[in-house]
């Protein structure tokens, strides 16, 4: 609508002062620090603003066609005109419509209506009566009729009222240093914790934030000061081994720019600053997280060497652990097999003698009055030893083939679990010398067997030889020879 026209022409305006006021700003500082502003192109609306406001624009189109005229004739001399202004959007489909690109975006405006809404619909009778009151209030309510340079009675209209209007609120914000607030709201919904983003994205290109965005893009974005610029980007240059010093130089800054291949359109060194353009800002970004990736995958990589090598020691120490405990009980399970055998042995001992020393006291009482009794005890004896020596004979040669497994696997433990070559060789000399030690003890045995069979044959002929000598004796002579015997 024509309304929405003036409006959207009012914002043009603003926005335009407001990019103005912002280039300007930065302007300054660019010539304070010394920057080349060359290639810089900021951002303009003054094409959307001619074609709306300028000298045959569109509100003076609409104001030729004054009363007699019609909307139709009023698109047709737009579309004429301004079909190739680049601002200007003529429809595929005649539909009664035009667009204009604002720098919020395009709008399509309806031509029925304009004409007659740009008609200022007061009388100059009316006019003339309001500002012929004696109240100062009534005189300035209405601006007087327009008169045309020949001082005949112009035609006034809704557009022209607006622009000068326009005009000279634009000329009184030039005199002022303003200051803008942008309110933004977040959503529509009237309930807390909300957020709409597309709500909040089209407020914000409606307010011209985007547009100062553009500006800001076309030069230098990023401000960084001397010390912070080095402190940051230093480490593209340092090298393995090497310090770089905390001293910010011209020189130092340059040679950052030089790696990374900057231009001076890019990236260029103020007094105070370095100014960097978007793009640029986001390449030396990339190459200082690439550098700051390469450093911490080095450091990893030490680290897990680091790790690495104690896990493998720590692996080594546990497998040493382990071998001296499998010795450790081995020897202890030895030790303890050589002490319960000792006590087994002196318990068979005892409870042998406490048996012969039963046996010798109840067979002296019997042979006094019974010899018959006397000669079956004998033999009950003899017979008894033979058959206890028969079975300490097997156990201690069933303990002697323990034993001899037993150092075995001992000596096969050691074997394997022993690197050292000195007392691999010194353990073996020791079970070498303990199977040798064992048969000696063995040997030693069998020669006690041999010589307690010849004594035991030996005694038994002589029992046999006092038997047939004692036939022609007295009766208590053989009682006495049994008790020595």
């Amino acid at each position: 609508s024509f309304e929405q026209l003036c409006i959207n022409f009012a914002n043009e305006q603003l926005q335009n002062h407001y990019n103005t006021c912002v280039f300007n700003r930065d302007m300054v500082e660019y010539e304070a620090e010394g920057i080349e502003t060359t290639s810089i192109d900021p951002p303009n609306n003054q094409p959307t603003l001619d074609l709306i406001g300028a000298k045959m624009g569109l509100l003076d189109l609409i104001t030729d066609q004054g009363r007699t005229g019609s909307d139709e004739k009023f698109l047709a001399a737009a579309c004429d005109k301004y079909k190739k202004h680049k601002s200007f959007k003529v429809p595929r489909i005649a539909n009664g419509t035009f667009g204009v690109v604002h720098y919020a975006g395009e709008v399509s405006y309806t031509a029925k209506g304009m004409r007659e809404k740009n008609l200022d619909p007061l009388k100059d009778s009316l006019k003339l009566l309001l500002r012929s009151s004696e109240l100062d209030v009534l005189k300035d309510f209405l601006d007087p009729p327009a008169e045309d340079v020949k001082g005949a009675k112009a035609f006034n209209t809704v557009g022209k009222f607006f622009q000068g209007s326009l005009n000279s609120l634009i000329s009184m914000i030039d005199e002022t240093n303003p200051h803008w607030i942008r309110c933004v709201k977040p959503h529509s919904a009237k309930k807390a914790r909300m957020f709409n983003g597309t709500e909040v994205m089209n407020q914000l290109r409606c307010a011209g934030v985007l547009e100062t965005v553009k500006i800001r893009q076309t030069g230098y974005s990023m401000r960084i000061l001397h010390a912070q610029f080095w402190t940051r980007y230093k480490l593209l240059l340092a090298e393995p081994g090497e310090k770089l010093t905390d001293e910010v130089t011209r020189e130092g800054m340059q040679k950052i720019l030089d790696f990374v291949e900057f231009t001076p359109e890019d990236v260029q060194i103020g007094k105070t600053k370095v100014f960097l353009k978007d793009p640029a800002y986001k390449r030396i970004e990339k190459q200082r997280n690439a550098k700051l990736d390469s450093l911490a995958l080095a450091v990893q990589r030490f680290v897990l060497v680091k790790v690495s090598y104690n896990r493998t020691h720590c692996k080594r120490l546990a497998q040493s652990l382990i071998c001296m405990q499998q010795c450790a009980k081995a020897w202890y399970s030895h030790y303890t097999f050589r002490v319960k055998e000792l006590e087994w042995y002196n318990k068979k001992l005892l409870a042998a003698s406490l048996m012969q020393r039963n046996a010798r006291a109840k067979q002296s009482g019997r042979i006094m009055f019974k010899k018959k009794v006397n000669y079956c005890i004998v033999l009950w004896q003899q017979n008894l030893r033979a058959r206890q020596s028969q079975v300490v004979w097997k156990q201690k040669e069933k303990e002697h083939y323990d034993k001899r497994v037993e150092t075995t696997q001992l000596v096969q433990r050691l074997f394997r679990f022993k690197t050292s070559e000195a007392v691999y060789q010194e353990r073996a000399r020791d079970a070498i010398d303990y199977l040798d030690a064992e048969l000696e003890v063995f040997r030693e045995m069998e020669e006690e067997k041999r010589r307690a069979e010849e004594a035991r044959k030996k005694a038994l002929r002589d029992k046999i030889r006092a038997q047939k000598g004692l036939k022609a004796k007295a009766e208590p002579e053989p009682v006495v020879e049994e008790e020595e015997e």
